[in-house]
């Protein structure tokens, strides 16, 4: 590439210096023919001249004289015509030169454009990576695509989703313990399992329960991508990637005060959370574990009033 752009800046140089001699010699042609122009208009005014004087000393030399200034005057103008001609020629010369010249310049242009065009795309070609899987790997810098997939997990061999409603997501689970469970008008908190295994965060607005969030902190729930509590750092970011949203904003309920970073981490852990749009998925590690596993329903989430 830099052998082509090296070859066009030369040939610009050239073309430069040979607009400059076609200029100088259009002028000089130019002023050529003006001198010649004026040389020939006094010939004819002392022609004219020399006959009235002619005439005044003799008939015979007025018009030997005359015949004279006429042959000179002919001569005059056939020289004019002869430099004239000779201007013109070396004109044309110089403007078929510079023609010529022009020409090479665009092609050497239109040569060098294309080019600088196949190794535009013979680069763009070499830097085009081969399509990836969809894949997360433990170098992978953002979260991998939802395959469909990600609404379900798996509870006491059930593949359960959170984008059913409450009542067929609460009978795949085994059906909620009252005694562990706190239900309201509003928002309610509903317990599964042994030792409140799986928990499920409801709105009802006086309506129907509509499903938000499903965790648990214990094995036994498995998500899409086989990952359950117990599995490692590696393993989770290996089937999710790098994590790209922020975990919810936790209050201490005593002091009602917002937990600071390190007060999360302190008590829940590592956060790494995957917002695949209608769905988002977190994850809390402790020392190099999964140690809890939370799937919330965005599209749910968004049709209530939050405080």
């Amino acid at each position: 590439m830099k052998r082509h752009t090296t070859t066009a800046t030369l040939l610009a140089s050239a073309i430069m210096l040979a607009l400059v001699g076609c200029d100088g010699t259009s002028m000089s042609a130019t002023e050529g023919s003006s001198e010649i122009e004026m040389t020939e208009e006094n010939l004819r005014e002392i022609a004219k001249a020399e006959m009235v004087a002619g005439e005044d000393a003799s008939s015979t030399a007025s018009s030997e004289e005359a015949a004279t200034a006429a042959s000179s005057e002919a001569s005059a103008a056939n020289a004019a015509s002869s430099e004239a001609s000779d201007a013109a020629t070396t004109a044309s010369s110089a403007e078929k030169a510079a023609s010529k010249t022009d020409i090479a310049a665009t092609t050497a242009s239109s040569a060098d454009k294309t080019t600088s065009k196949a190794d535009a795309a013979s680069t763009a070609t070499s830097a085009t990576p081969a399509p990836a899987e969809n894949k997360a790997t433990a170098s992978s810098n953002t979260v991998a695509k939802s395959d469909g997939k990600d609404y379900q997990f798996t509870y006491n061999g059930n593949v359960i989703s959170i984008n059913d409603d409450f009542e067929t997501v609460n009978k795949a689970l085994g059906g909620y313990v009252p005694s562990a469970s706190n239900i309201q008008n509003l928002q309610s908190y509903y317990s599964y399992g042994k030792n409140d295994a799986v928990g499920m965060i409801c709105r009802n607005d006086f309506g129907p329960e509509t499903p938000i969030t499903i965790s648990t902190r214990v094995a036994g729930m498995t998500t899409s991508r086989n990952i359950s509590v117990g599995s490692s750092k590696d393993e989770l970011i290996a089937a999710y990637g790098s994590p790209n949203g922020k975990h919810s904003q936790v209050y201490d309920g005593a002091t009602g005060k917002e937990l600071t970073e390190e007060e999360y981490v302190a008590y829940f852990g590592d956060s790494f959370v995957y917002d695949m749009g209608d769905i988002q998925i977190s994850f809390s590690v402790s020392n190099g574990k999964v140690a809890s596993i939370e799937i919330k329903n965005n599209a749910n989430y968004k049709k209530f009033q939050w405080s």
